[in-house]
């Protein structure tokens, strides 16, 4: 979740440039606007958030991890299974 905040964090204050940027050196949390603060978020990170409590609080019904893991290509699959297996 740290990963996807984070990613959502940095990449916000390029998200809707234009032109768009193509260099690979830009700063890490670049300020939106003057006085609006350097730490701002998009609705990603809501969704991330949110997501992560509901969760935790009600847990996942199985079918729903059943028709979701249906979904999913065989490498992806097996990135799923490794982090569950670090996490639990």
């Amino acid at each position: 979740m740290y990963d996807a905040i984070l990613g959502d964090m940095i990449g916000a204050p390029y998200e809707f440039c234009y032109p768009p940027m193509k260099s690979k050196r830009f700063p890490l949390f670049a300020e939106r606007s003057p006085g609006e603060g350097a730490y701002w978020f998009t609705d990603d990170t809501l969704g991330c958030i949110t997501g992560a409590v509901a969760e935790a609080y009600y847990g996942e019904p199985e079918e729903l991890i059943f028709a979701c893991r249906s979904r999913l290509p065989a490498d992806l699959l097996e990135v799923v299974d490794f982090f569950y297996a670090r996490v639990n």
